[in-house]
């Protein structure tokens, strides 16, 4: 049920959430299935057990939290959140395994598919990709029907993010100081300088993921989305680390013009970029 690539971590912990699972009562709930880092056979000495579980309405917090404390002594609960009608995040370390379990309602689910049917990413953007790794555990047809559809990428929705970024660009360019923080870079604020330049990363990687027919990740595992991408600038990930490392004005602001413009010739055969190539490549900045 993982991946033939997945790390022993993944093995343990994909048992032990099996084992969970079959404990649980089925009144707690209509569906389960284990999601994240174990899911996707990438999970390491640092990964929790994140185990989703679906249900038409949500019952009382305390018994969720009875039943979990009742399958071991030394259960400890790190977090608790509630968000009301909607999911329930309890995160407990017990038998020395850090286990998040995630109660909630199909709308949750719903949501999401309703925003892709209107061609549009969903409130999470990356709720796309945790669907899509989703391993269903014993009886779970629905589950398995969301699967079934969300290998599919619509082409509608693939346009639509991709324009929505280009329009964001159009609007921008030009303006250096604004659009690659450069006024930031040459004052050294960093805070200000990071923030501008994820903006910018984001979008580049929101039109790449898109290009690729490929979901959104969460943040932390760019780099795995990264990797599956068989279209993009050829270095990429260097640019992007070399972008988020260095505070030189003289390495930043050439840096991201010329990855913005590696990413419009990528996508320069689909998509009407000449403009923006142009405009990218006139933008001047100032020297000191």
């Amino acid at each position: 049920m993982l991946p033939s690539h997945a790390t022993r971590h993944s093995q343990i912990l994909f048992t032990y959430a099996m084992r969970l699972i079959e404990a649980c009562p089925t009144s707690l709930y209509d569906e389960a299935a284990v999601s994240g880092s174990v899911a996707r056979g990438r999970a390491d000495q640092f990964s929790d057990c994140e185990i989703p579980f679906w249900m038409g309405e949500l019952q009382d917090v305390p018994i969720y939290k009875t039943w979990i404390e009742s399958l071991s002594r030394d259960a400890k609960l790190m977090r608790e959140s509630l968000e009301p009608d909607k999911a329930l995040y309890l995160e407990y370390v017990m038998d020395g395994v850090k286990v998040c379990t995630i109660w909630q309602t199909w709308n949750r689910l719903d949501e999401i598919f309703t925003a892709l049917d209107a061609n549009q990413l969903p409130q999470d953007p990356s709720g796309p990709w945790m669907v899509s790794h989703l391993v269903p555990i014993g009886d779970a047809p629905r589950l398995q029907k969301y699967r079934t559809r969300i290998q599919d990428y619509p082409e509608d929705l693939r346009r639509n993010i991709i324009e929505q970024q280009l329009a964001w660009w159009r609007w921008k360019i030009g303006v250096a100081d604004v659009f690659f923080a450069e006024a930031a870079a040459y004052r050294h604020q960093i805070v200000d300088l990071r923030t501008r330049q994820m903006t910018n990363i984001k979008s580049i990687l929101n039109i790449l993921f898109a290009y690729n027919r490929l979901w959104i990740p969460d943040v932390k595992w760019y780099n795995e989305g990264i990797q599956e991408m068989t279209q993009k600038p050829l270095t990429l990930i260097q640019t992007i680390d070399l972008l988020l490392t260095k505070d030189d004005p003289e390495i930043l602001l050439p840096a991201m013009r010329s990855l913005m413009i590696e990413t419009m010739r990528v996508i320069a055969d689909e998509f009407a970029v000449d403009d923006l190539i142009i405009g990218l490549e006139g933008v001047a900045f100032t020297t000191i």
